[in-house]
């Protein structure tokens, strides 16, 4: 074990872990409550969502259409939910969720394997609220926690939704990255085709060996695991606005 990751060490590297991933979650939520009304679920649906008063929207059958595409995608096995996706919708509100992003990975120590949940500090998922989070429908899908077909639908449409407004209105997506956040859309392998929309500090994570992870799950007698945050690339922290300005310059220099 190198001195590095010795455990004194691992222990300080996680306070910082913790206080940085607490400030950046803190930051984004402040930043998406400013954004929430671009994020309005009728805006695109219009009265493909249930509501007390109406809403012609232009195109709404058309992106109805495509969401329910979508939500067939993510409804077969393992989450086996109904389809078709039949309108209206319930009401779904402007409160939007951060999932801590986590997955599933295997370490080796002494000779036996254990298969550890790890949890990112920099990196969250962003849905609209359901009452369910991506942790509990994870130990659900493994049978660890009750499942519940209506919440785990619930939780899949707005996942599938808040994917479909952010490919339609792409000046969301741009303002998130002007505000350091990088926009993806990913998967996890147990979660089969839910499609989640993750945001990413621009902050680089590490993992300690595999014995020193095991060790750590060992003396907090849970599974769990969270990555540690690489102070040793703060400085290196990409600003793209300066590599941008810096690229048109360059451009101007060289037709000179």
């Amino acid at each position: 074990m190198s001195e590095e990751f010795s455990i004194s060490r691992l222990l300080f590297l996680r306070k910082i872990t913790r206080a940085i991933s607490h400030h950046l979650q803190a930051q984004l939520k402040e930043q998406l409550n400013t954004l929430a009304p671009l994020l309005r679920p009728r805006r695109m649906l219009g009265d493909y969502i249930e509501s007390g008063s109406p809403e012609p929207v232009v195109d709404a059958e058309k992106n109805f259409a495509a969401l329910a595409e979508t939500y067939a995608r993510a409804a077969g096995k393992p989450l086996d939910l109904p389809r078709p996706l039949r309108p209206p919708l319930r009401p779904i509100g402007l409160a939007l969720e951060v999932y801590p992003w986590e997955y599933t990975a295997s370490f080796n120590s002494g000779g036996q394997t254990k298969a550890v949940t790890v949890t990112s500090p920099v990196r969250w998922v962003l849905s609209y609220s359901s009452g369910l989070s991506l942790s509990r429908l994870r130990l659900g899908i493994a049978g660890r926690e009750e499942r519940k077909q209506d919440d785990v639908q619930q939780f899949a449409i707005r996942c599938c939704l808040m994917q479909a407004m952010l490919q339609k209105y792409a000046g969301i997506v741009n303002l998130l990255r002007a505000l350091r956040w990088e926009v993806a859309q990913d998967s996890i392998a147990e979660l089969g085709g839910l499609p989640l929309t993750t945001l990413t500090a621009p902050l680089g994570t590490k993992l300690p060996p595999d014995n020193l992870v095991v060790e750590s799950t060992e003396m907090s007698g849970t599974p769990y695991f969270e990555e540690i945050i690489d102070v040793g690339c703060l400085a290196q922290i990409p600003d793209p606005l300066a590599e941008r300005v810096k690229s048109i310059v360059q451009a101007a220099e060289a037709g000179v």
